[in-house]
C-alpha cells in the first residue's frame, strides 16, 4: 500500500514568507513611533553638473514600487541580479525620454530586503543625472534588518534646497502611528526657480486624503508643481472624500486645469499590466504653459509614469 507524500514542509514556508515578511513590517510601521527620528530623514547629493539653455522642462513621476516589478512584494525578488534588472528597465524608460525633473515614489535606501541597494545613487548614476535630493519617509528596524524608503528626486538642475514636513501639525515629534510627509525640493532651471512638491499620499483614508490635500493647497503657489501617486481616483472607481480632496487643490486657482483627455482611460496609471484607475497626477502651476501630459505604457511597476512638458509664459 502506498501512501501520497506530503506537500514539502519548504514550499509552505517559501510561499508565506513575504506575506509574513510584509505584516511584520507594516506592524514596525505602524508602531516605529519617534524611533525613526533618530536617522535623517532628508538627504541631499552633487554629482557633475549638466548645463542646458532649452526653455522647455519636463517633468515625470513614476512610483517604482522598491524595483520590484509586477512581483506582490519586493522581498520576492530573488537576488541582486533580479533587482538591478528592474532598476535598469527603470533607467531605460527614463533614458527614453529624458525628462528634467523626475520625482520618485516607494524608492528604497539601503533596505535590506533589496540587498541595501541605495537605488536613487545607482539610478542617478546610471541615467546621468548629476543631483538628487531624498526625503526618507519610513525607517524601520527589525532584528538585522533595516527598511528605509521615500520620496526622491532627481533632476538635471541644480537642487537649490530640499525640505519635508508632516501634512498634519499633529504628526509632528513622538506619535504612536508613522504618518506621511511631502518632499519640497526648490530647483534652479535655466528659467527660474522652480518649487517641486513631490507626494505619496494615503491609499487606506479618504479622510486621510482630504486632510493632506488641504496641505497641499495651503504650501502651493502658482510657481509650483506638485506631482506623486495621490491615490485619489475621483473620475475612475471613486472612494469616498476622493472629489472634495481633488477640488481643494484645484479650487485655489494656481493651477491650470486638467483636460478631459488628461483623465481618460488613456491615461490610467494602475496597476500598469491592467490599468483601472488614475493615482498618478502632475499638477502644473499657472506661471507655466502644459504642451505635453502623457502617461507612459510601461511595467517595471505597478504604476505607469506620468510625464508633461511644459515652459514658463
Amino acid at each position: 500500500m502506498t501512501s501520497k507524500s506530503n506537500f514539502p514542509l519548504f514550499i509552505y514556508v517559501d510561499l508565506l514568507r513575504p506575506i509574513l515578511f510584509t505584516v511584520v513590517v507594516g506592524i514596525n510601521v505602524m508602531l516605529m513611533g519617534c524611533a525613526t527620528t533618530e536617522l535623517p530623514r532628508i538627504d541631499y547629493e552633487e554629482r557633475e553638473m549638466k548645463i542646458t539653455e532649452k526653455k522647455e522642462l519636463t517633468v515625470m513621476t513614476w512610483n517604482i514600487a522598491h524595483a520590484r516589478g509586477l512581483k506582490f512584494h519586493q522581498f520576492n525578488i530573488r537576488d541582486k541580479e533580479e533587482l538591478f534588472t528592474n532598476l535598469d528597465g527603470i533607467c531605460q524608460t527614463i533614458e527614453e525620454v529624458r525628462p528634467d525633473i523626475i520625482g520618485f515614489t516607494e524608492i528604497d535606501f539601503k533596505s535590506s530586503w533589496n540587498f541595501k541597494v541605495d537605488q536613487l545613487d545607482y539610478m542617478a548614476e546610471k541615467c546621468g543625472y548629476p543631483y538628487t535630493a531624498r526625503v526618507v519617509t519610513h525607517v524601520v528596524h527589525i532584528g538585522i534588518y533595516q527598511v528605509k524608503f521615500g520620496d526622491a528626486i532627481m533632476s538635471k538642475f541644480p537642487i537649490k534646497s530640499i525640505e519635508s514636513g508632516y501634512f498634519d501639525e499633529k504628526d509632528e515629534g513622538e506619535r504612536i502611528i508613522a504618518s506621511r510627509k511631502y518632499a519640497l525640493a526648490r530647483v534652479d532651471t535655466p528659467n527660474g526657480e522652480l518649487d517641486v512638491v513631490h507626494v505619496h499620499l494615503s491609499p487606506f483614508s479618504g479622510k486621510k486624503r482630504l486632510v493632506q490635500m488641504k496641505k497641499l493647497a495651503e504650501i502651493s503657489n502658482d510657481n509650483m508643481v506638485i506631482m506623486g501617486d495621490f491615490n485619489l481616483t475621483p473620475y475612475h472607481h471613486p472612494m469616498k472624500h476622493d472629489k472634495k480632496a481633488w477640488d481643494i487643490l484645484n479650487d485655489t486657482k494656481l493651477f491650470n486645469e486638467f483636460k478631459s483627455e488628461w483623465l481618460s482611460e488613456d491615461m490610467l496609471t494602475f496597476r500598469s499590466y491592467n490599468p483601472q484607475k488614475i493615482l498618478d497626477y502632475i499638477f502644473v502651476g499657472k506661471q507655466f504653459k502644459v504642451l505635453d501630459y502623457k502617461v507612459i505604457k510601461v511595467q517595471w511597476s505597478d504604476h505607469r509614469p506620468v510625464i508633461s512638458t511644459i515652459r514658463r509664459k
